[in-house]
């Protein structure tokens, strides 16, 4: 993550990325704005809050797939078919179609924070499993530990449970148990978990004060839900990392079914898209910074770019 953006930084559209994500949280958030870490710049801002740490880095993941979905616009002659969100990439989603713009996109993110704090919700965390939702699910009921939930089905051997930082060591080590790798997601942070309704409820209302356009392209979530194309489905898809599971592998099927060849990736590196080939073998997956360019006869038809969530970035594969 630091530095992630450096070698693209003097471009345009990344610059003017950053700095209107800085103006809009530099006053309500003490914390290392997302420039600072993206472009490996040093960085005196500070924050005593607890959780900081976990501000800044979900500022900088949205921050980073936005300013990269802008850059492959202007450096690119396509127009994406979807823009898909993953988790917290929801939100970067609806910004990257201009729904939301990129301050209010941010100021989201920080709504979310601190409706975290004044509900106090416990902490909690993330749990990668090298096993298939259902086995996953049934291994969930095995082992009783009734604060996990499945919280993303991203592949056919890849699944993420969500909850307390205890049980969730249980239940990898029962899956060790089993020879069945897992790998701990890099936050401390509770997502898609009922526990978290008061604080979407908070983050909606907030929602409701900010200006939502129509989509600039089609846009959808990974949620179970489907592709929200009025006002008030637009504003329930920002709380939609918070309170839903994400159904990564059956909107992928979708996709693919609905004539799907090209992904790009709006992150430095791989890390959606090879779930999405593990469904979908035939996918042509890059990264925005990633050679070859979209072969022409793809460019506005049936592309897809999906955007980085909190989900999924530790890949038991």
């Amino acid at each position: 993550m630091p530095g992630a953006l450096a070698q693209v930084g003097d471009h345009p559209a990344v610059r003017s990325t950053l700095s209107e994500v800085d103006e809009a949280v530099a006053a309500a958030y003490p914390g290392p704005l997302p420039s600072s870490l993206l472009l490996g710049a040093s960085e005196e801002r500070t924050s005593g809050a607890s959780g900081s740490v976990e501000v800044a880095l979900h500022l900088a993941v949205y921050t980073q797939a936005l300013a990269l979905f802008r850059l492959l616009l202007a450096t690119e002659d396509m127009r994406p078919a979807t823009v898909l969100g993953h988790s917290l990439g929801d939100i970067a989603a609806l910004a990257a179609v201009g729904t939301v713009t990129a301050g209010d996109g941010a100021k989201l993110l920080l709504a979310a924070e601190a409706a975290r704090r004044r509900h106090r919700v416990p902490p909690g965390g993330l749990l990668a499993l090298r096993l298939s939702a259902s086995d996953t699910a049934r291994l969930l009921r095995e082992q009783s530990l009734p604060g996990l939930r499945l919280a993303c089905d991203n592949a056919p051997r890849q699944s993420v449970v969500c909850g307390p930082a205890e049980q969730l060591d249980a239940l990898s080590a029962a899956a060790r148990g089993r020879s069945v790798k897992t790998v701990r997601v890099a936050t401390r942070t509770l997502f898609h978990s009922p526990v978290l309704r008061a604080v979407a409820d908070d983050v909606r209302d907030v929602a409701a004060r900010l200006p939502f356009a129509t989509p600039r392209f089609p846009v959808r979530s990974a949620a179970p839900v489907p592709p929200p194309r009025h006002p008030a489905a637009l504003r329930d898809a920002v709380t939609h990392h918070l309170t839903r599971p994400v159904c990564f592998r059956q909107t992928t099927s979708v996709l693919a079914l609905a004539g799907t060849t090209v992904v790009i990736e709006a992150a430095p590196r791989l890390l959606l898209t090879p779930l999405m080939k593990a469904v979908a073998p035939a996918f042509t997956v890059r990264t925005v910074l990633s050679q070859p360019p979209v072969p022409s006869d793809a460019r506005g038809t049936n592309g897809t770019i999906p955007r980085e969530g909190a989900g999924t970035r530790a890949d038991p594969n």
